[in-house]
């Protein structure tokens, strides 16, 4: 196996090799700190962008414990400009959100996006009364529209895409 790392204009690249094989870029960190792994420059403008290329579709978390615990992907939300600043969210902020976008020939659009929402006031502690979305795009639409949400009261909202209203209570 062969290795290689490059430093310059402003980019960390690190590239590696099969045995006998050609040497590539396998990732790099571009002068703005983004990672790329299987792009060589930048795509979205996040700071963590993958590109697992054929036979790749996918992340894995492992949890190989032998104990009940779950393997966890978190997401973290602060109104604080760094993570170790607590600043409380307020209603309407939204926690996290999970995109499944497609491309359409042209452009990559969001099909469906399920989104967590502050709903009410957070207070000390672990009060954090949370609404859980799904959002789809019917077709010939253009966007998505809410078509379910379950409150942080345990209520079950269904709609046509535009607004939701109560189906019924969760017991």
């Amino acid at each position: 196996r062969c290795s290689q790392i490059e430093m310059g204009n402003g980019t960390l690249k690190f590239y590696t090799a099969p045995s006998g094989g050609a040497i590539a870029e396998a990732v790099s960190i571009d002068s703005l700190g983004r990672i790329l792994y299987g792009l060589t420059s930048n795509f979205t403008g996040a700071k963590l962008q993958l590109n697992l290329g054929a036979g790749g579709n996918a992340i894995n978390i492992f949890a190989a414990s032998n104990d009940a615990n779950a393997a966890t992907l978190d997401l973290y939300k602060s109104r604080g400009t760094t993570p170790n600043n607590y600043t409380a969210l307020q209603d309407g902020d939204f926690i996290g959100e999970l995109r499944f976008k497609g491309t359409t020939g042209s452009s990559y659009v969001n099909g469906a996006v399920i989104q967590a929402k502050v709903n009410g006031t957070t207070g000390s502690g672990n009060d954090l009364p949370t609404d859980l979305i799904f959002r789809l795009q019917p077709d010939g639409s253009g966007n998505t529209g809410e078509v379910f949400r379950i409150t942080s009261s345990g209520k079950v909202l269904v709609g046509d895409g535009n607004s939701v209203s109560p189906s019924r209570n969760l017991d």
